[in-house]
């Protein structure tokens, strides 16, 4: 559709697409005497419906409106029939795949305004919200390491059957909700006196809060998504003219859960991160351009914590600054 409803330019599309997957997931049972191969498969379908629609309030403000209903299928590692085993002095880690996972689905509704100053800026504010059915979690139960089909030969040096181990695998929970608020501005500063002027400016940030339910030895325990930070945000300072140009950059990630947790620990994740990046280009008259660039200024560590109260130190990991240079040539 593209039309007008009272004066107001209108553009507007829809569709529908269906999908069916079949699934073989192979791999081997350890029955305690042998390995067995093992095929499981597995078959789902359904359908993806989409509205978007875009109004012009004025010359210079655009709303916009969208529903829509996507799939994410499980990752392969998540639908492998196999696991894997992690020891420890004090017990370990099993990890299962489970083949009999869901596509989870997600119906979305988001809403935005975008402000534009002609060429040289524009603004856009937008809220947004998710109802995850059949979301992939994480379940988790301890128990003793002979009740778990695996060889008692993987067993560090004393140990025996009886130890206590944490055996995770992901399954389908009751689903989720996500929703959050996020917004964009760029301008060009040409207002500025010379040579300011070709100074500007990028930012954006996203807030996005959801949960869902984590089965731990039995019980139930909300915990934030995985993978999903409350707070990101991007900014960039650039000065650009036809000869050269250079940005400063800076990227924050709030802290985020990568698992439910074990060993008497609720959830695993990484702390906040926040990496300052620098780039430059200087063009030649006969189509040489010179390039620079600078990852991680500030060396930021990763820092990886166990359990969200206790924030267990597992990992911290610098990867120290990286400087490259190097020339594209155009004709």
């Amino acid at each position: 559709l593209n039309t007008e409803i009272l004066g107001k330019g209108v553009r507007a599309n829809a569709g529908v697409r269906y999908y069916s997957t079949d699934l073989s997931s192979d791999g081997t049972l350890n029955t305690g005497t042998s390995l067995q191969p093992v095929s499981i498969k597995h078959k789902y379908n359904g359908w993806l419906p989409a509205l978007n629609v875009a109004v012009d309030v004025n010359e210079g403000m655009v709303a916009r409106f969208s529903a829509n209903r996507d799939i994410s299928r499980p990752a392969l590692g998540d639908l492998a029939a196999a696991g894997s085993l992690t020891t420890a002095p004090f017990g370990g880690t099993i990890s299962t795949g489970n083949p009999n996972l869901t596509p989870f689905t997600s119906d979305s509704i988001e809403g935005s305004l975008e402000f534009y100053d002609g060429k040289v800026g524009s603004f856009t504010i937008g809220v947004f919200y998710k109802k995850l059915k059949s979301f992939i979690t994480s379940q988790t139960s301890i128990m003793p390491y002979s009740q778990t089909g695996f060889p008692l030969s993987f067993l560090l040096p004393g140990q025996d059957g009886s130890i206590l181990y944490n055996v995770s695998r992901p399954v389908n929970g009751p689903g989720a909700d996500i929703q959050g608020l996020e917004a964009s501005f760029q301008r060009n500063f040409d207002f500025l006196p010379a040579p300011f002027n070709h100074l500007g400016v990028v930012a954006n940030g996203t807030y996005a809060d959801g949960s869902s339910p984590v089965i731990i030895s039995g019980q139930s325990v909300t915990l934030p998504l995985f993978q999903l930070s409350k707070y990101s945000a991007n900014a960039t300072i650039y000065y650009e003219t036809d000869t050269w140009g250079m940005r400063l950059s800076t990227a924050y990630r709030d802290k985020y859960l990568t698992g439910a947790g074990g060993n008497g620990n609720i959830g695993d994740g990484y702390k906040a991160t926040n990496n300052i990046d620098f780039a430059a280009h200087y063009n030649t008259a006969g189509g040489l351009r010179i390039v620079a660039e600078g990852v991680n200024l500030t060396n930021a560590p990763i820092t990886q914590y166990s359990d969200l109260v206790e924030k267990r130190l597992i990992a911290r990991t610098v990867s120290g600054r990286t400087f490259t240079l190097g020339v594209t040539y155009e004709f």
